[in-house]
């Protein structure tokens, strides 16, 4: 990588005038002006330390801290007492010297010498005053950190744990030389297996010891697979790609060539290493960066111009950002190629920091080409509709971003004392960034990072990877540091005297101050381990872990066909319904003191699932669920922390199934106080049991349902909690905040008015942000205090240009179900040509549930399906709830699906289509036309067949066609299994032969969810059955589609509703 001398902020001008308003200073540190080997015999003479200032001209910080620092009286009167002070200029003879004696490879450095010239103490960076001289102090200390390092490592005697602290103490001072040596030297003595531990992943993931041609990164790559477990894939993977973006856009800079000889093997290696990671995230970008690598490496601008025109715009929106380093280089500003990228890219509709400098260089004509109410095309006509509060801790106030629909994000605060406020004045804080950096190629990229501190609010901001503070009033940017964050280590003790880890998937304990260590576990094997991530300290010295044991648990595979160089098959844990061979979990307790671990006996039932409650300021105990696989019997229980005793405190029975989505049992006041939910009533309500699982009190009850609990006040006994139907008149579908005392009383609808509300309430229960809206409303948001009384409404979303556009809201209706009785709540969009007097088809869109129906009840521009833009090809478009569809009402309506999971909501579709037809004219029932995804997709193709002369058309994707081959707790729950472990349900494949109507199947080649096999089972029925039907495969896609192919899709399904139904 480049080396590049440390440039930081240029902020004398800011820092003096304010220093201006400060008590005036007098004094200030007496510098000589000679070399350091004069300096050094004067302060020999005088039997002081020399202080050494190393600077240099260009360095921001370091004319800071001669302006305000060492001009300070306190530090100034210290200094001419205690050293011999010099100042050094690194560009200097004199300076070019002692750079590499010192290892100063930033500005400024701060050195204390002996007088031989040793070092004694070193650090880096500009500082206040107070930070400095604790510095200088800890430099003084005869036992200082630094010196007691440097003589632990000279002596040879040391711990893995000394060499992880002094690679980062070598990091901190800016010895990177020597930091990636030791890191090479510490990776290599260590075992093979311990060298993917989480205490380790530094040495791969720090920013100053990776890079091309490292051998952190090497190893990394090399040993890929040995990390996935230990770190996660996430962090693994996201730390890969980074390394292939920072090599590449190092590449098309010019900066790889300014430390490494051209050679096409380097990229050749990358690409080998990537190619052997088949599950890598966005494998082909990766490929396609070492081939324009490679294509720059030969000189060959050309070549690497054309692949970044055509591939870069398929990047994932992170990848995308190599481009930044080609502007200006091999895409010149303005030039022909850059604007048709920036084309591509931006109708990708991925939005990153590139995407809106590249969509800045166009016309608004330019940046969309596709239908006027399309999703890309109304996504420039209206920002942020909800906003996500963050508060702080124990004041009444919080921070949120907001996007005003004109592309301009904000950053807003809100004190219950001063109101609403702006964080930042973004053309300041631009205009102060340029300053800073006055000769950058580019604008400096500014990152806006709000910050709490223990009474206010920081309006912090990120330059090149320094931290300010911005300060509105004054209008300057003062250096700050970033916030520190407890480090958390995997299996460390809170009280750090102990220390548990995996080697060979068992658990080893050491003991941090002895260092010794003992196998706790000798069973342990691969899909049989323990993970660290699963251990939970209960004290100091007690915890317990969980061991999941998948074991002979069937695989499938899916195939990646864009793979490089060729098909890639992937393969994956999948549970089927009726499988004797599934996932089961272990509970351990044990004791760091006694050097043991217990496994608990959770076994009840055959099958059974575990699920552990965390439970703050209980050590004594661990709290867990147990679960039978038929879904309608669940027990909490504990388990004694030294013992494993077990004791079963609750026991909840529902048939036909404990509701998935809302079922909980919640644990709160050190186990005193537990809250369940349950719909033993018919209606789901939450009750209220002591610490021995006595039923105290049912704390809501009545004709309407209870959801999650958002917020438990230990303090005022209080619950906060949604609920569903209980306001009369109004759409039970719409989501309620109440709050309820813990033994019943004092209900009180919190959030009145008519729509549905998202709620974020602070921790301290003292203040709440309420997002409410409806389908058909302006969204608006609200602060109230926790007794309902509404403080101040802080956004009322402007949909004024969505509106001058010519889009218009949908409209709601409610039918009847096929029952005659219960209401059915749906959605309407029209074309905005629309002509009373003419006659539409009709297209329903479907989701049958059960666990959620797709009728939005907020207010959305983007639904999902994209129903707005293919209204406008001149159909009415509809999406409805069905009986079984929705865990927000009454048992009866949630459970209906129970044993019918593919015909429960047909009937109803059918019912609700023939009243609108009936109530409106416009409607022609003759041109009936049904479309959905994954489960709706299984739905439309079974109403197809199921009624073939009423559904004319249908799109289906991705659909779970056959159930036998789909997710086990989906089947086992919603369809049934008998205490046999017997599982039967009807799929489509039995209905292929019903086909009249036009259907186009479509499906993802890599879907993991809904497997491709599920499609390609119906089309062999269909095949079979002699039946006509088109079909969509979409390479590489998973269950949702990336922009571009999503983008074919919604067109093409658009295109076949208008050939076979709107021209018919």
């Amino acid at each position: 990588m480049r080396k590049i001398k440390s440039r930081y902020f240029l902020l004398c001008a800011l820092l003096l005038s304010l220093c201006c308003s400060l008590k005036a200073q007098h004094r200030e540190i007496a510098f000589e002006h000679t070399t350091l080997q004069e300096a050094l015999k004067k302060a020999t003479a005088q039997n002081k330390i020399l202080f050494v200032d190393c600077y240099t001209d260009f360095c921001g910080p370091c004319k800071v801290m001669s302006a305000t620092v060492f001009k300070t009286d306190s530090v100034a009167d210290f200094f001419n007492k205690t050293f011999v002070s010099l100042k050094l200029d690194m560009l200097s003879e004199d300076g070019k010297k002692y750079a590499t004696v010192y290892k100063v490879g930033v500005y400024p450095t701060f050195l204390l010498l002996d007088g031989a010239g040793k070092e004694i103490y070193k650090f880096v960076g500009g500082q206040p005053a107070d930070k400095f001289m604790a510095q200088i102090r800890s430099g003084m200390d005869p036992k200082n950190y630094l010196l007691a390092m440097n003589k632990m490592y000279a002596s040879g005697k040391y711990t893995d744990a000394f060499m992880q602290e002094y690679i980062k103490q070598k990091i901190k001072v800016f010895e990177l030389k020597d930091a990636k040596d030791l890191a090479k030297q510490y990776i290599e003595k260590l075992a093979v297996e311990r060298r993917s531990l989480p205490e380790n992943w530094f040495l791969y993931s720090d920013r100053y010891l990776i890079g091309a041609k490292a051998f952190d990164s090497n190893y990394l790559l090399e040993h890929w697979s040995d990390f996935l477990k230990s770190i996660g894939e996430n962090t693994v993977y996201n730390q890969i790609g980074a390394l292939y973006r920072d090599i590449t856009e190092s590449v098309l800079r010019g900066w790889y060539f300014m430390d490494f000889k051209p050679d096409p093997a380097d990229f050749d290696y990358y690409a080998q290493r990537m190619t052997s990671i088949p599950t890598m995230p966005y494998q082909q970008d990766y490929l396609t960066m070492m081939d324009i690598c490679k294509a720059l490496c030969l000189k060959d601008t050309v070549t690497a111009r054309q692949l970044l025109c055509e591939k870069v715009p398929d990047f994932d929106p992170e990848n995308q950002h190599i481009l930044f380093g080609a502007l200006d280089s091999i895409l010149p500003y303005n030039s022909a190629l850059l604007h048709e990228l920036a084309i591509k890219i931006v109708r990708s509709g991925k939005k990153s920091n590139l995407y809106n400098y590249l969509k800045s260089l166009l016309k608004p004509e330019e940046a969309y080409e596709g239908e006027k109410y399309d999703v890309p095309n109304l996504e420039t006509k209206i920002g942020s509709i909800t906003i996500v509060p963050f508060f702080h801790p124990t004041k009444k106030m919080f921070w949120y971003c907001f996007e005003d629909g004109n592309d301009k994000t904000h950053y807003y605060a809100y004190d219950v004392r001063k109101g609403k406020y702006e964080l930042y004045n973004e053309h300041v804080v631009d205009s102060l960034a340029q300053t800073i950096y006055p000769n950058e190629e580019f604008d400096p990229q500014v990152t806006y990072s709000p910050e709490f501190d223990r009474e206010s609010l920081l309006a912090k901001v990120s330059i090149k990877n320094k931290i300010y503070i911005y300060n509105d009033s004054s209008r300057v940017l003062l250096p700050s540091s970033p916030k520190q964050y407890p480090m958390v280590e995997y299996g460390m003790s809170p009280d750090s005297k102990y220390k548990i880890t995996v080697e060979n998937y068992n658990l080893w304990q050491e003991d941090m101050s002895t260092h010794q260590r003992k196998q706790l576990t000798f069973d342990g094997d691969k899909d049989y381990e323990y993970v660290l991530a699963d251990l939970v300290w209960l004290s100091a010295n007690r915890y317990y872990i969980v061991r999941n044991d998948s074991r002979n648990v069937r695989t499938f595979s899916v195939l990646h066909s864009m793979g490089y160089p060729g098909p890639v098959v992937s393969t994956y844990k999948y549970e089927l319904p009726g499988d004797s061979i599934v996932a089961m979990q272990e509970l351990f307790v044990g004791d760091v003191q006694k050097g043991s671990i217990v496994k608990v006996n959770v076994s009840k039932w055959r099958w059974q699932q575990l699920e552990i409650l965390k439970v703050n300021d209980v050590a004594d105990k661990v709290y867990f669920l147990r679960s039978k696989r038929t879904r309608d019997e669940a027990e909490l229980c504990t388990a004694d922390a030294v013992s494993g005793e077990i004791k079963i405190i609750i026991n909840e029975i529902s048939k036909p199934y404990l509701n998935k989505e809302l079922f909980r049992i919640q644990v709160e006041n050190r186990g005193n106080d537990i809250f369940v939910w349950s719909d033993r009533t018919g209606w789901g309500h939450i009750y209220h049991y002591s610490a021995t699982g006595k039923l105290l009190n049912p704390v809501t009850s009545g004709a309407w349902t209870t959801g999650c609990i958002l917020k438990v006040d230990n303090q005022k006994h209080r619950l906060y909690l949604y609920g569903y139907g209980r306001e009369k008149g109004i759409n039970p579908n719409y989501a309620f905040l109440y709050g309820v005392d813990f033994n019943g009383k004092h209900l009180k609808c919190l959030t009145p008015e008519n729509a549905t509300h998202n709620v974020f309430m602070s921790s301290s229960t003292d203040l709440f942000v309420d997002n409410f809206s409806r389908i058909d409303t302006v969204p608006q948001v609200s602060v109230r205090s926790t007794d309902g009384k509404l403080l101040s409404t802080i956004e009322h979303i402007d949909v004024s240009k969505l509106l001058t556009y010519g889009w218009k809201y949908p409209e709601q209706f409610t039918v009847k179900a096929a029952d005659g009785v219960t209401d059915l709540y749906g959605i309407m969009w029209k074309p905005y040509d629309f002509d009373p007097n003419k006659k539409y088809p009709i297209v329903s869109q479907v989701y049958p549930g059960p666990f959620t129906e797709t009728v939005w009840t907020d207010f959305t521009v983007f639904d999902r399906y994209n129903n707005t833009a293919l209204a406008q090809r001149g159909i009415i478009v509809v999406c409805m709830g069905h009986r079984g569809g929705s865990p927000y009402r009454d048992k009866k309506y949630a459970t209906y699906c129970y044993g019918n999971l593919r015909d429960y909501a047909l009937a109803d579709d059918k019912c609700g289509l023939e009243q609108l037809a009936k109530k409106y004219p416009f409607i022609d029932i003759n041109r009936v036309g049904i479309f959905g995804h994954s489960g709706g997709a299984a739905m439309a193709v079974s109403a197809m067949c199921t009624y073939p002369d009423f559904y004319k058309v249908g799109v289906a994707s991705s659909g779970n066609h056959d159930n036998t081959i789909y997710n086990r707790t989906w089947g086992e729950t919603y369809q049934g299994i008998g205490e046999d472990n017997h599982f039967t349900v009807k799929t489509n494949l039995e209905l292929a032969k019903n086909l009249k109507g036009k259907l186009l199947l479509v499906t993802g080649e890599s879907d993991e969810n809904v497997h491709p096999a599920q499609t390609l089972r119906l089309v062999n029925e269909l095949i079979l059955d002699n039946k006509n039907f088109d079909m969509l495969v979409l390479p590489g896609q998973s269950h949702h589609y990336d922009p571009a192919y999503q983008s074919y899709f919604e067109k093409k399904k658009r295109d076949y509703f208008t050939q076979y139904l709107v021209n018919q």
